[in-house]
This record gives structure tokens, sequence and C-alpha cells, in this order.
């Protein structure tokens, strides 16, 4: 494959949508791991920090927010020692421990603004709103007497007034199939967020799991759902750690336990103030034999890079996507006496065969832009144009050669597609969502399909409803270029289904139908195929 890509323009508008989520992991905040809890102890003078800041207060010419100030100077001085080290004010603490902690307080239920209306995708198994009956389809109308619809309400909007302390109660009136129902108060409880969002066969011996992030609660869910496909008798696994962000280095270490024999090195960490720990496998895995395949991108960082790299570095399995985004670095929380916290880089981490993947960061400004770089030059689309910072020779345990310096480099590598007109692809597929939502009561005829193999098997988009899709996004604003339609519209069409199977089959429909043209999952199959 050439160089750089047939159909895409290197800007800066279409990188930013493509990257939307990849930027955010630059940002360092859900990418620390080994966090710890610990109170500063006071200080009997005041250092020079806090004298220039009693002397503004004291002289500067206009009013000023004091505590605004101070966040300011002290998120300025932790930028400057490295990308991950970030300040966390007390009123942001909790949403920011949220995604590691596997749970929040609220109704439970999944939702997606269409023409500005809350519109329930579907309700969280075992929480207040499936317990209260609500359904997918369902239109929130009003929140606590409030009209909420066709109010320009934001997501945000949205968290802050769905969640909050357990036990609490929220007041919903709801619209279902054109009806407005009486209005229901829930009573708000801890939900679980799955941070093992799906685990199906893809074939009849090879087993799939797609981990978000390494949260409290995702070795339990890692550990319960290979079960549930050991009792299939898998031959093979794949584990998907795309766009994972990372989190607990400790839990990476326990599913790593899981997969690899015992008494093998998994990972160390060491920094001029931390001595070196080590990390070993200890105990029998439950899938120690069979084939392994761990699947990652550039959104792959962090715990997802330790669990890749121990595979690849111990030759238990093979690593198959393209480079990881390189975040080698650890952080420990630490909690300040207003409730605020630090999340401040300690050590590094390496892989078993000494290892450290994180990239490059003395330029510090310029890290967020990393990940584009690659992109513009064209590292997505051809292998030869990976550049590794690091001329050490690293060896894993049967002696093949690795890289380090910047991220896992796969043993097999897997081109970003570019045979299609993304910008329209990419323009089309934000409205999907939204048209299958907004039309949920027209899909009532799919509940024929008892399964999602059957679903999977016999049911196909159909020219109509693929012309009433363009006519729907044309009609709310999609730039798209008809005459492209062919490149992509089997991409399409594919998406279409697998959000009309998340209707019906939840997560696992959905996943089912994604993995049937996903190219890595096709080049694993190949893997698997294979002899050797």
């Amino acid at each position: 494959m050439s160089s750089k890509p047939n159909n895409i323009i290197y800007n800066k508008l279409e990188a930013n949508h493509f990257f939307k989520n990849i930027l955010l992991i630059a940002v360092g905040i859900l990418l620390g791991f080994l966090f710890i809890r610990t109170t500063l102890p006071s200080v009997k003078t005041p250092n020079k920090l806090e004298e220039l800041l009693d002397i503004i207060n004291k002289n500067y010419v206009d009013s000023i927010d004091p505590s605004a100030v101070e966040n300011k100077a002290v998120n300025h001085l932790l930028n400057g020692l490295d990308p991950h080290s970030v300040y966390i004010s007390n009123e942001d603490i909790q949403a920011a421990n949220e995604p590691l902690l596997g749970s929040f307080s609220g109704i439970g239920v999944e939702f997606y603004i269409v023409h500005d209306t809350i519109t329930v995708v579907s309700p969280i198994s075992g929480g207040p709103s499936e317990l209260a009956g609500i359904k997918s389809g369902d239109k929130i109308i009003k929140i606590n007497d409030t009209v909420v619809a066709g109010a320009h309400i934001t997501n945000l909007d949205v968290f802050k007034k769905l969640r909050g302390n357990k036990g609490s109660s929220v007041k919903l009136t709801l619209l279902r199939n054109q009806t407005a129902l009486p209005a229901i108060v829930l009573k708000r409880d801890d939900i679980k967020v799955k941070s093992v969002e799906t685990a199906v066969m893809i074939d009849s011996t090879t087993g799939f799991l797609k981990i978000n992030s390494f949260g409290e609660n995702t070795y339990d869910e890692f550990y319960t759902q290979l079960n549930l496909l050991k009792a299939r008798r898998i031959q093979n696994l794949v584990i998907d750690l795309r766009q994972n962000t990372g989190g607990f280095l400790e839990i990476a270490v326990k599913i790593l336990d899981e997969l690899i024999a015992d008494k093998e090195l998994l990972v160390y960490t060491q920094g001029l103030k931390y001595k070196r720990e080590e990390f070993y496998s200890g105990k029998p895995g439950i899938f120690e034999k069979g084939k392994l395949v761990i699947l990652i991108d550039e959104g792959s960082a962090s715990a997802s890079e330790i669990l890749a790299g121990a595979v690849q570095d111990l030759d238990r399995g093979v690593v198959i996507g393209r480079r990881s985004f390189g975040k080698g670095l650890v952080q420990n929380q630490i909690e300040l006496r207003d409730g605020s916290a630090v999340r401040l880089t300690v050590a590094k981490y390496f892989t078993p065969s000494g290892r450290n993947i994180q990239k490059p960061y003395k330029q510090v400004e310029n890290y967020e832009e990393e990940v584009y770089d690659r992109y513009k030059n064209g590292e997505f689309f051809n292998e030869t144009n990976q550049v590794s910072n690091d001329t050490v020779v690293y060896l894993t345990k049967k002696g093949r050669k690795v890289k380090g310096g910047g991220g896992i480099y796969p043993d097999f590598f897997v081109a970003l597609d570019t045979n299609y007109d993304f910008n329209s692809l990419a323009a089309l597929r934000s409205f999907v969502p939204e048209f299958v939502y907004s039309r949920f009561n027209n899909f009532s005829h799919l509940s024929q399909y008892k399964s999602i193999n059957e679903f999977q098997k016999s049911y196909e988009v159909s020219p109509s409803l693929l012309n009433e899709f363009l006519q729907y996004a044309k009609n709310n604003g999609a730039k798209y270029n008809e005459n492209t339609k062919s490149s992509y519209e089997t991409k399409l069409k594919n998406n279409l289904k697998a959000i009309i199977a998340k209707q019906y089959f939840k997560s696992e429909g959905f996943q089912k139908i994604v993995n049937d043209t996903d190219p890595m999952i096709l080049r694993s199959k190949q893997y698997f195929n294979t002899s050797k």
C-alpha cells in the first residue's frame, strides 16, 4: 500500500474528527494508574508561590478570585514537568475517578440526544430505569418538572441532572410512541460501568473480548467473561485493546496472570525516588494455552501497553494492529488538604525485555500533536513509515527483536483502510445512531430474529432503508459526496446494521456485526489458521 491515503486530505479539521478520542488521551486525565491517596503535611512557613499569591491578593489593581489564580498556577507548574502530571480540583475529583472506580450513582440509562430530545437507547440491566419499566425508544421530556426537550440540552447537562447521591430521587416525564406517560419517581442507585464491553464468539473456536479500560471491576468482569468463553471450548482468543486509554497497573497484571504461565516477569516500575518493583505471574491461569492475539492502535495506552508488551515479550501471543500511543509513566494520586488532588508522575514502567514505551515529551506543547503527526507522515498506512525513538535492541523470550521508545509496535501491521471516501462516510456515520433511535418503533418487525446469529445471517439493510437514511442525513445537514457512494456504501450499510443490532441484542449484537468486516479481526483469523 502506498505511504499516503488515496482519498484523505490532510487537514486539521478532518484529523480532529478522526482523533477526537485520541487527543483526550494526551491530556493524561484518564491515563494514570497505581493511584495512592495521601495528605500533604502542613507547611510552617510560606513558600515563594504562597508569598506571591498573598502579594497579588493584597495589592493587585482589580478584584480577583484567589482560588482561580492558585489553580492556574498549579496547572502551569505541573504542565512543565511532563504531559501526564495533572491537577484535579475538588469539584472534578469525583468525575475524574469514576471511569476507574467502575460505578456511579444515577438512574442507569444509556441515552442519545436526537433532535434536541433525550432518547433512551437502553436501560442498564438491573438499574432503577429498567426496574421502573423505562424502555428503548422512550423520550425524556421533563426532569424534575423542568422541560428538557427542545431546550438545547447537552450530554453534560443530562449527566448533572440524572446523576446524584445514592438514594436521592429524580422525577421523569416520558414520551412513548408520541404519548406522554404519567411522571415517575426514581431513586438513584449505584450503577456499574462495564469495562469489558462484550464477549462473543468470532467463529466456532475463537473467542473475542473487548476491554475499554482497566478499572477496579475490570479483572472480575474479564474473569467471568473468559470463563463463559472457555465453557464454549475456545482454542483461540482475541483481546481488543483499541482506544483503551488504560487504568490500574495491578489490574493489567491480574489479567496477564490468567494468560501467562507462572513465575514470569510481567512488568516492572522504577523511578528516582521509587525503587524497582517487579510484578510476576503467580498462579495457574484459565487461558495459559491456546493461540492469543492482542489488538492495539494509536489509542491504546498505559495499562493496555503493559498487557500487549508482556504478551509480545514473552512470546505468549502476537500483537496485531498499529503502534500504540506510547505512555510509559506511572502516576500516583495524592490528595491535597482541600479535597483536590494531584496525579504526579513518580516512575516509569518497563516491559519484561526492558523496554520503556514512553514516547519523548521534552517539547510538551507538541505532545498532543504527535499522533496527528503519525497520521500526516503516513505511518497509519504503511508499516515502513514507523520510526522508533530508541536505538537499543530488545529481545523477546525466544530471541525476536522488538522496538521501544514510543509505544508497542505490532507483530502484524494492519493499515488504516483508505480505499473509500473517508470524509463522506465520516459525515454520514455520525447521523446513524440518531436515525435508528428516532425510528426505533419502525424496526419492531426485527423481533422475529431470536438470536444475534440469526440476525447476523439473515438481515440485510434494504436499498429503501439506505435511501431513507441518506435523505434523512441530507435533510439534517450532512455534507457528503453522492458520486462516491459506491466506495463507502458497504461500510455504511454495515454500520446501520450494527446500530440496529444493538437495539435488540445490546453490545454483543453491535460487536458481532462490526467484527464481520473488521480488518484486524480478519487478520487475526488468518493468524489462527496458520500452523505456526
